[in-house]
Protein backbone atom coordinates (compact mmCIF):
# COMPACT_ATOMS: atom_id res chain seq x y z
CA UNK A 1 0.00 0.00 0.00
CA UNK A 2 1.23 3.50 -0.79
CA UNK A 3 2.00 5.99 1.94
CA UNK A 4 -1.08 7.96 0.83
CA UNK A 5 -3.28 4.87 1.00
CA UNK A 6 -2.03 4.08 4.49
CA UNK A 7 -2.74 7.56 5.85
CA UNK A 8 -6.19 7.73 4.26
CA UNK A 9 -6.91 4.25 5.64
CA UNK A 10 -6.06 5.53 9.11
CA UNK A 11 -8.28 8.57 8.63
CA UNK A 12 -11.14 6.34 7.50
CA UNK A 13 -10.69 4.18 10.63
CA UNK A 14 -10.63 7.25 12.90
CA UNK A 15 -13.80 8.61 11.29
CA UNK A 16 -15.55 5.23 11.63
CA UNK A 17 -14.59 5.08 15.31
CA UNK A 18 -15.47 8.69 16.24
CA UNK A 19 -18.34 9.35 13.82
CA UNK A 20 -17.66 13.11 13.81
CA UNK A 21 -19.85 15.79 12.25
CA UNK A 22 -19.69 16.02 8.46
CA UNK A 23 -17.74 19.30 8.49
CA UNK A 24 -15.06 17.89 10.81
CA UNK A 25 -14.70 14.82 8.59
CA UNK A 26 -14.50 17.01 5.47
CA UNK A 27 -11.95 19.23 7.23
CA UNK A 28 -9.79 16.17 8.01
CA UNK A 29 -9.93 14.93 4.40
CA UNK A 30 -9.17 18.43 3.10
CA UNK A 31 -6.16 18.94 5.37
CA UNK A 32 -4.77 15.47 4.72
CA UNK A 33 -5.15 15.83 0.95
CA UNK A 34 -3.68 19.33 0.73
CA UNK A 35 -0.73 18.68 3.02
CA UNK A 36 0.28 15.39 1.42
CA UNK A 37 0.10 17.07 -1.98
CA UNK A 38 2.27 19.96 -0.74
CA UNK A 39 4.70 17.46 0.80
CA UNK A 40 5.09 15.63 -2.52
CA UNK A 41 5.89 18.88 -4.32
CA UNK A 42 8.43 19.84 -1.67
CA UNK A 43 9.93 16.34 -1.59
CA UNK A 44 10.44 16.04 -5.34
CA UNK A 45 11.91 19.54 -5.56
CA UNK A 46 14.43 18.51 -2.89
CA UNK A 47 15.18 15.21 -4.64
CA UNK A 48 16.03 16.89 -7.92
CA UNK A 49 17.95 19.71 -6.25
CA UNK A 50 20.32 17.42 -4.33
CA UNK A 51 20.37 14.27 -6.56
CA UNK A 52 21.53 11.98 -3.73
CA UNK A 53 22.24 8.43 -4.89
CA UNK A 54 20.46 5.41 -3.44
CA UNK A 55 22.19 2.77 -1.27
CA UNK A 56 22.14 0.22 -4.11
CA UNK A 57 24.09 2.57 -6.39
CA UNK A 58 26.57 3.52 -3.67
CA UNK A 59 27.19 -0.08 -2.58
CA UNK A 60 27.63 -1.36 -6.14
CA UNK A 61 29.67 1.55 -7.49
CA UNK A 62 31.78 2.68 -4.51
CA UNK A 63 32.00 -0.38 -2.27
CA UNK A 64 32.57 -2.93 -5.02
CA UNK A 65 29.61 -5.27 -4.42
CA UNK A 66 28.34 -5.37 -7.98
CA UNK A 67 25.73 -8.08 -7.32
CA UNK A 68 24.25 -6.57 -4.15
CA UNK A 69 20.48 -5.97 -4.09
CA UNK A 70 18.21 -4.36 -1.51
CA UNK A 71 15.36 -6.31 0.09
CA UNK A 72 12.77 -4.43 -1.99
CA UNK A 73 13.19 -2.81 -5.37
CA UNK A 74 14.65 0.68 -5.38
CA UNK A 75 12.47 3.53 -6.68
CA UNK A 76 13.75 5.22 -9.86
CA UNK A 77 14.31 8.67 -8.35
CA UNK A 78 16.92 10.28 -6.07
CA UNK A 79 17.09 9.14 -2.45
CA UNK A 80 16.93 12.42 -0.50
CA UNK A 81 14.47 13.40 0.74
CA UNK A 82 12.49 10.22 1.31
CA UNK A 83 8.88 10.51 0.19
CA UNK A 84 7.58 8.32 3.02
CA UNK A 85 9.23 10.51 5.66
CA UNK A 86 8.19 13.80 4.11
CA UNK A 87 4.61 12.77 3.37
CA UNK A 88 4.14 11.09 6.75
CA UNK A 89 5.48 14.14 8.57
CA UNK A 90 2.91 16.31 6.84
CA UNK A 91 0.05 13.82 7.22
CA UNK A 92 0.64 13.38 10.94
CA UNK A 93 0.64 17.11 11.47
CA UNK A 94 -2.52 17.57 9.38
CA UNK A 95 -4.51 14.98 11.33
CA UNK A 96 -3.14 16.28 14.60
CA UNK A 97 -4.52 19.73 13.70
CA UNK A 98 -8.02 18.20 13.46
CA UNK A 99 -8.05 15.54 16.21
CA UNK A 100 -5.50 16.95 18.67
CA UNK A 101 -1.90 16.10 19.63
CA UNK A 102 -2.62 13.11 21.88
CA UNK A 103 -5.21 11.29 19.81
CA UNK A 104 -4.68 7.55 20.38
CA UNK A 105 -5.71 5.12 17.64
CA UNK A 106 -5.23 1.54 16.50
CA UNK A 107 -4.14 0.92 12.91
CA UNK A 108 -6.02 -2.00 11.33
CA UNK A 109 -4.85 -1.32 7.76
CA UNK A 110 -3.08 -4.65 7.36
CA UNK A 111 -5.48 -6.89 9.28
CA UNK A 112 -6.57 -8.50 5.99
CA UNK A 113 -2.98 -9.68 5.48
CA UNK A 114 -2.92 -11.40 8.87
CA UNK A 115 -0.78 -8.69 10.51
CA UNK A 116 -1.54 -7.61 14.04
CA UNK A 117 -3.14 -4.21 14.61
CA UNK A 118 -0.83 -1.60 16.15
CA UNK A 119 -1.82 1.08 18.64
CA UNK A 120 -0.21 4.52 18.69
CA UNK A 121 -0.52 7.33 21.23
CA UNK A 122 -0.62 10.06 18.59
CA UNK A 123 -0.29 10.75 14.88
CA UNK A 124 3.14 12.22 15.59
CA UNK A 125 4.27 8.88 17.06
CA UNK A 126 2.90 6.96 14.07
CA UNK A 127 4.47 9.18 11.36
CA UNK A 128 8.10 8.00 11.78
CA UNK A 129 6.97 4.36 11.69
CA UNK A 130 5.87 4.64 8.07
CA UNK A 131 9.23 6.16 7.14
CA UNK A 132 11.43 3.74 9.11
CA UNK A 133 10.52 0.74 6.97
CA UNK A 134 12.53 2.22 4.09
CA UNK A 135 16.05 2.04 5.63
CA UNK A 136 15.28 -1.43 7.02
CA UNK A 137 14.53 -2.59 3.48
CA UNK A 138 17.84 -1.05 2.30
CA UNK A 139 16.33 1.19 -0.36
CA UNK A 140 16.87 4.44 1.62
CA UNK A 141 19.52 5.81 3.92
CA UNK A 142 18.53 6.95 7.40
CA UNK A 143 19.47 10.53 6.43
CA UNK A 144 16.87 10.37 3.67
CA UNK A 145 13.96 9.82 6.03
CA UNK A 146 14.89 12.65 8.38
CA UNK A 147 13.08 15.29 6.30
CA UNK A 148 9.93 14.47 8.18
CA UNK A 149 10.66 18.00 9.45
CA UNK A 150 10.06 19.28 5.93
CA UNK A 151 6.81 17.35 5.89
CA UNK A 152 5.88 18.86 9.24
CA UNK A 153 6.37 22.30 7.72
CA UNK A 154 3.89 21.35 4.99
CA UNK A 155 1.57 20.01 7.67
CA UNK A 156 1.92 23.21 9.66
CA UNK A 157 0.51 25.09 6.69
CA UNK A 158 -2.64 22.98 6.99
CA UNK A 159 -3.48 24.74 10.23
CA UNK A 160 -4.34 27.81 8.18
CA UNK A 161 -6.57 25.82 5.81
CA UNK A 162 -10.21 25.87 6.72
CA UNK A 163 -13.61 25.12 5.38
CA UNK A 164 -14.57 28.75 5.10
CA UNK A 165 -17.43 28.71 2.63
CA UNK A 166 -19.64 26.39 0.67
CA UNK A 167 -20.47 27.80 -2.75
CA UNK A 168 -22.92 26.45 -5.30
CA UNK A 169 -21.95 26.98 -8.89
CA UNK A 170 -24.23 25.79 -11.73
CA UNK A 171 -22.49 23.65 -14.37
CA UNK A 172 -24.49 25.22 -17.19
CA UNK A 173 -27.85 26.83 -17.76
CA UNK A 174 -29.05 23.77 -19.69
CA UNK A 175 -28.33 21.32 -16.86
CA UNK A 176 -30.09 20.97 -13.54
CA UNK A 177 -26.82 20.08 -11.78
CA UNK A 178 -25.07 22.09 -9.13
CA UNK A 179 -21.62 21.42 -7.83
CA UNK A 180 -20.62 22.18 -4.27
CA UNK A 181 -17.12 23.54 -3.75
CA UNK A 182 -15.09 24.31 -0.68
CA UNK A 183 -13.10 27.52 -0.68
CA UNK A 184 -9.68 26.99 0.80
CA UNK A 185 -8.28 29.79 2.93
CA UNK A 186 -4.80 28.30 3.15
CA UNK A 187 -1.54 29.24 1.51
CA UNK A 188 -3.28 29.57 -1.83
CA UNK A 189 -6.42 31.60 -1.10
CA UNK A 190 -9.13 31.39 -3.68
CA UNK A 191 -8.47 27.80 -4.77
CA UNK A 192 -11.73 25.94 -5.30
CA UNK A 193 -11.65 22.31 -4.28
CA UNK A 194 -14.48 20.04 -5.49
CA UNK A 195 -16.11 18.15 -2.65
CA UNK A 196 -19.19 16.54 -4.17
CA UNK A 197 -21.69 17.02 -6.91
CA UNK A 198 -25.32 17.48 -5.95
CA UNK A 199 -27.98 16.51 -8.46
CA UNK A 200 -31.30 18.35 -8.06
Amino acid sequence: MSVFGHWFSILKQVLAKDNPALMKAADAYLRLGITTNEAVISCWKTKYTHHQIRPVTYIRKHMGYADWNPLISTPPHPEYSAAHGTISGSAGYALESVFGPNYSFTDHTYDVLGMSPRTFGSFDVFAPNTALRKPYSSCCMVTGISPGKNGKYCGESSKTVGLTALIRIPFSSSMAHNCTFVLSAGRRPGVLLPVKAIVH
